[in-house]
């Protein structure tokens, strides 16, 4: 009561006092003789005229007066019809059972009530349904306040406002319409939903001060409701907790739940219990702590099948490591899941991937390891080594960049650059939806969405990075005013995004493009201001930038909206050579061509970029582009190393009239001299000339006489190295050389003789 006047003026009579004075009343559970008897005259002059059932019901005061002090409460005071008729009953039903209604328990209420209207139509004695809310408030008033939690379909708002009073009521209803309306909520949501829920929230707290409520109320009421009305309640309590009266909000409950290990399933019970203790034990992240758990339940289902008389964790040796890892080599999609798991029929029965193969060892692998270096298991196989991803496997794995082709991504981004509110998603079971009037409507505002997609296109980071980014992550960056190295004009304007602690790595900056910065700023100016949550993965209490009604935006909207919206509206299949096109495939596209500029990024640069611990991560992101290795090809002039020009001169002269003069027609050119040789390729010594009669030294005459000449003609000839004659003169390899001149000492010359004879002639 002093909670109701601390809100509302005392002395308007529009306060109902509370709570129900119980205390005034006989409670005594078992009936009098004389009360007994009255009932059975009563049962015989009920139908008739009031008037004549007045001296039959005066020794059955002690229990209508309570019902009386009900009704008067419930606002019922002055209509003696409901009234009559809702004593009636209930005296008609403590006749049947013999027993007076302070001992009735929830199941006799009920039956009075009926759990639906349909339930009460059907319970007898032709009741109208006006006179049902009469009966629960008795229940409610006289019995206990938490039946409400057993009965549907009766109106929360009318029976909050009789109850407690108009005006508190109506004071919690716009306090709480007020501020959804504030943090974005749905219309249907705000004038349909909150009223009801928040009116039986109240009714479930046996209180109309809103900020009395629990998490316990709020809990009961979501078991209670069904449909839209269940998935209104977590919008109620983020409403709530965004006012400070509960601590958090409720998950959205859309259905029935996932699968879950241990329910409905054949898995033995050693093995659940070691599942979820060390589900309950283990540090990772609780995505991988669930998938794990998902993994590990598929071996034990397998060895449960296999070895029938072992049933736990603990009996599994280094010979049953050996046949599962034989077992998960040919296990196809599918095998050995939960019996009700969702998997798409199309997906099941195809063989296993290598990297399907490798997670599934992994996830066995890792509960092993935690639980024998725990103390938990007997160390009686080695899972390091024994589970092992065996090596023909892991050869079939390996970088693969699923990047989006360029021509893609540019109308992509085309798309996300242009993007204007006639293309805005709305996220539904089916992707987009559209209104019955044919109006494109949006769940988000458009700076949200617009935000979202320019960090998307270039901020390169995961799901689960763009959704837990805070307020404030993005700044212009100027040219440092201090360094004289560094020319300010030369220096591009970039935005520095504060990319929070990661998978791999801790919290950092990074440089994206300024159309980055300034989306996200353009939608903190009207972002609505909420409570601060927890980053689960961190444990800090932050304000996270991409809210909306008060929740951050869901995982899925990317992939499942925003993505399909830009493929639509830039013209390219959801899906290429590679699969669909999703979140993740930007990050290495954008790596990719980050790596491939003309001026491109190092793979240490682009590690910091990506946020990654080593290098060898930052290799599954990069993709060397046909372009790049095209130039790397250029550059490293594989054909010069191999073949090696020579100059030639040719002498015209010499053709025509022919060599009869002793002019020679070809002079190859060997530096320290010419080689006239017509067939000079073919020589084994024309890279280490064994100075036969085919050689004229430059300093001599002959030699001056044939340079001299005008009509000389000048070409180069390309001469196809073997390996050691390349080691030797095109790297200069003087150890080589040596080598060459050796081995060619007892090879003879086109005319005849070996080097080592044209020696001795000198």
């Amino acid at each position: 009561m002093s909670g109701i006047r601390a809100l509302f003026t005392p002395g308007t009579n529009k306060i109902k006092p509370w709570p129900f004075a119980m205390d005034l009343f006989d409670r005594s559970t078992a009936l009098t003789n004389s009360e007994k008897t009255a009932l059975t005259a009563w049962v015989e002059v009920w139908n008739l005229p009031y008037i004549s059932r007045l001296k039959v019901e005066q020794p059955l005061q002690r229990l209508i007066q309570p019902l009386l002090a009900a009704l008067e409460h419930f606002g019922y005071r002055n209509k003696l019809q409901v009234q009559r008729t809702t004593v009636a009953y209930v005296l008609l039903a403590m006749y049947q059972r013999q027993t007076s209604f302070w001992s009735w328990g929830e199941q006799e209420w009920l039956e009075l009530v009926g759990g639906t209207a349909k339930d009460y139509k059907e319970c007898g004695h032709n009741k109208k349904i006006a006179v049902r809310h009469t009966l629960l408030a008795c229940a409610y008033l006289l019995y206990n306040r938490n039946i409400l939690i057993k009965v549907a379909e009766f109106n929360p708002q009318m029976f909050a406002r009789a109850m407690f009073g108009d005006e508190p009521v109506q004071h919690a209803i716009t306090s709480v319409q007020t501020e959804a309306a504030r943090l974005g909520l749905g219309k249907c949501i705000i004038k349909t939903h909150l009223p009801t829920l928040i009116c039986e929230a109240i009714l479930l707290n046996h209180n109309p001060i809103l900020n009395d409520l629990s998490m316990p109320v709020l809990h009961q009421l979501q078991e209670k409701r069904q449909g839209a009305a269940r998935r209104a309640c977590s919008p109620l309590s983020r409403v709530l907790h965004n006012l400070h009266i509960v601590p958090r909000s409720l998950k959205r409950i859309d259905g029935p739940y996932k699968v879950q290990v241990g329910v409905d399933d054949n898995i033995p019970a050693e093995w659940l219990f070691w599942i979820q203790r060390w589900h309950a034990t283990s540090t990772n992240a609780l995505i991988t702590r669930n998938h794990v758990r998902i993994m590990v339940a598929k071996a034990g289902r397998w060895f449960a099948a296999t070895y029938p008389s072992c049933d736990s964790p603990a009996q599994w040796t280094r010979d049953v490591s050996i046949a599962y890892v034989a077992a998960v080599d040919r296990m196809t999609v599918g095998e050995w899941g939960h019996e009700n798991s969702p998997l798409a029929e199309w997906k099941k029965g195809k063989p296993l991937t290598p990297n399907g193969k490798a997670i599934i060892l992994g996830a066995i692998r890792a509960f092993f390891i935690d639980c024998q270096d725990w103390g938990w298991l007997p160390v009686t196989f080695n899972p390091r080594r024994d589970l092992a991803l065996p090596r023909n496997i892991a050869r079939m794995r390996g970088p693969a960049p699923r990047v989006i082709a360029d021509d893609y991504w540019a109308k992509l981004m085309h798309a996300g650059l242009n993007l204007t509110k006639a293309d805005m998603p709305q996220l539904s079971a089916n992707g987009f939806r559209y209104t019955s009037s044919g109006l494109h409507e949006s769940w988000y505002p458009f700076e949200l969405v617009y935000a979202i997609t320019m960090v998307w296109l270039f901020g390169g980071l995961r799901v689960n990075e763009i959704q837990r980014l805070r307020l404030g992550c993005t700044r212009l960056q100027t040219p440092a005013q201090g360094d004289l190295s560094i020319a300010p004009e030369s220096v591009k304007m970039v935005c520095y995004l504060d990319v929070p602690t990661g998978k791999s790595a801790t919290a950092s900056s990074k440089p994206v493009d300024p159309l980055v910065g300034a989306a996200v700023q353009a939608w903190e100016k009207i972002r609505p201001i909420t409570v601060k949550e927890c980053d689960a993965k961190t444990g800090e209490v932050v304000d996270f930038l991409f809210v909306w009604r008060g929740k951050r935006v869901s995982p899925g909207y990317l992939n499942g909206a925003i993505i399909p919206m830009l493929c639509k509206k830039a013209g390219v299949p959801e899906s290429d050579t590679r699969g669909r096109i999703s979140s993740h495939r930007a990050r290495a596209t954008i790596a990719s061509q980050l790596y491939n500029a003309p001026e491109g990024m190092t793979l240490f640069e682009l590690q910091k970029w990506l946020c990654h611990s080593s290098p060898s991560a930052t290799q599954h992101y990069t993709k060397i582009s046909p372009t790049k290795m095209a130039k790397a090809y250029s550059d490293a002039d594989y054909f010069g190393r191999n073949v090696r020009t020579v100059p030639v001169t040719v002498n015209p002269d010499a053709i025509t009239s022919g060599t009869a003069n002793g002019e020679p027609a070809f002079l190859y050119d060997l530096g320290h001299g010419f080689c006239t040789l017509t067939l000079f390729h073919e020589c084994k010594h024309r890279m280490a000339c064994a100075r036969c009669s085919s050689y004229i030294p430059k300093e001599s005459s002959r030699a001056q006489m044939i340079e001299a000449k005008q009509n000389l003609l000048h070409f180069q000839q390309s001469i196809s190295l073997l390996p050691q004659e390349m080691a030797a003169v095109v790297e200069g390899d003087i150890a080589e050389f040596d080598k060459l001149i050796a081995s060619l000492q007892d090879t003879p010359t086109p005319e005849g003789p070996t080097p080592n004879e044209l020696k001795n002639r000198r």
